[in-house]
């Protein structure tokens, strides 16, 4: 039960571990004068760890229909059975029984992104929302209707998937293979970046693993980044990619669209630009879809559209905001004996009784509510907002450690249904090594003279951040 309390004073008192080793301070007066320094608590001006952020995790809306029911209305039956796997064969983390049911925002974006007019997409959602499987199923969807058709493998670029950094790019390889495998060589993507060979090493029916397998037969789905592309529309030995898939492109996905901020949305609008002119499309053409995390309010959300609007040059009604919404369960009325009950009571509960009395409770009703805003919407908290709101509510002092044990029990404590009364996921901050030096420098006294191995003395106030110090009296 004691996790958040246990783990937070753990990470600080390690983080000022490793600075004092980093530092290697010998004078005896300067190292005494640092440990008393970081030694601050949680909360703390002078405490190296930021104030913390606790950002509610409650699961987010699912749809009536399962994917079964949605065959044939907005997805391909091969794909539902592809995606199914009930085989087993294929890597279980991405397994999307046909008995499941979507989240609410994923059925939106199938449905705008299935209309026969060109509809584009902004979808803006948490961490861990299936953010990904907005776009890639109705993408895979069609793409596989497609094929039954022509009765032959797909052959030129219909998908762009842009995204910022190749981490995210190689992180989409286990998904596509699972739930491409099935088609083989009629429905293939290939991962286009730097380190993307010139001759394949290996094969792999449904993936293209090299440049001169990729520049022979492109296939529909092209995974890559905004500097690749650049190449590709200069380069006289990409040019077949381009030839080969003049007129077919329909989708392009912009991953993390959030990251993409003044002159670099500048430079992906111009881009995409020469994208669609060098693919023989125009814009009216193309489903362009951007996704991003939650950012948070009407305006955030109307803004996303204007940026998605004026990167494809589409009119914003044709640009649509789909939003993930968390689902928040009510309470029951609980266990009445524990509405006043203190924590060192409930603590003595155990797991089974501990739901319905935090369900009844006055203090931990009153933080749960801390994290929701009106119509169901949820909002992080600081650790030391929660601090001065607790003891306000309480009439008495109490210490970051009693909010923290409180937090440990609300999201400690589960339904029957393994539903947590509070679920969060914690952001830990703390400042940067030069922090701490300034942290020095600006006490009363000025503690010595500050030298770098390589930059010679300086200032206090021209301290590099990435110099070697070395302290001295």
């Amino acid at each position: 039960m004691n996790y958040y309390s246990k783990l937070l004073p753990d990470l600080l008192s390690h983080s000022n571990g490793a600075i004092g080793r980093h530092l290697n301070i010998k004078n005896r007066p300067l190292n005494d004068y640092l440990k008393q320094l970081l030694s601050s608590s949680l909360g703390d001006k002078n405490c190296l760890m930021g104030d913390v952020v606790f950002e509610p995790t409650f699961g987010w809306q699912t749809a009536i229909p399962t994917l079964d029911d949605l065959i044939d209305d907005l997805l391909d039956p091969e794909l539902i059975k592809a995606m199914d796997m009930s085989n087993g064969e294929i890597n279980q983390d991405y397994r999307f029984p046909k008995s499941s049911r979507p989240y609410v925002h994923q059925q939106e974006a199938w449905r705008l992104l299935s209309q026969k007019i060109a509809q584009s997409v902004v979808v803006t959602s948490g961490t861990g929302s299936g953010k990904t499987e907005c776009f890639l199923i109705p993408i895979l969807s069609d793409l596989i209707s497609q094929q039954r058709q022509l009765n032959q493998p797909l052959e030129g670029v219909q998908a762009l998937l842009i995204y910022p950094l190749n981490a995210l790019i190689a992180s989409q390889r286990e998904r596509l293979d699972a739930w491409t495998r099935r088609f083989g060589s009629d429905v293939r993507f290939c991962l286009y970046n730097r380190t993307l060979p010139y001759w394949g090493i290996t094969e792999k029916s449904n993936q293209v693993l090299d440049r001169n397998s990729l520049w022979e037969s492109p296939p529909p789905i092209l995974v890559t980044n905004a500097t690749m592309l650049e190449y590709m529309l200069l380069r006289k030995t990409d040019e077949s990619i381009l030839s080969m898939s003049k007129g077919k492109l329909k989708y392009i996905v912009l991953d993390e669209a959030h990251s993409y901020l003044g002159a670099k949305a500048a430079e992906l609008t111009l881009l995409l630009r020469r994208v669609m002119l060098a693919f023989g499309v125009t814009s009216e053409q193309v489903r362009f879809i951007a996704t991003s995390a939650t950012l948070g309010g009407t305006e955030s959300e109307k803004q996303l559209q204007q940026f998605l609007a004026a990167v494809s040059g589409l009119p914003l009604n044709r640009v649509h905001v789909v939003k993930g919404s968390r689902y928040i369960p009510k309470l029951d009325r609980g266990n009445l004996q524990y509405r006043q009950a203190t924590y060192q009571e409930l603590q003595t509960l155990d797991k089974d009784k501990l739901y319905k009395a935090l369900s009844a409770n006055q203090i931990a009703i009153f933080l749960r509510n801390q994290f929701i805003k009106e119509n169901n919407i949820t909002q992080p908290k600081t650790l030391l907002s929660l601090h001065q709101v607790l003891s306000s509510h309480l009439h008495e002092p109490i210490t970051i450690f009693d909010t923290l044990q409180w937090i440990d029990l609300l999201s400690y404590a589960k339904s029957k249904e393994g539903q947590a009364f509070l679920p969060l996921r914690m952001h830990v901050f703390h400042s940067i090594l030069n922090g701490v030096c300034n942290g020095l420098i600006k006490q009363d006294t000025l503690i010595g003279s500050i030298y770098t191995a390589s930059r010679g003395v300086y200032e206090s106030n021209k301290v590099h951040e990435k110099a070697d110090l070395q302290f001295s009296i």
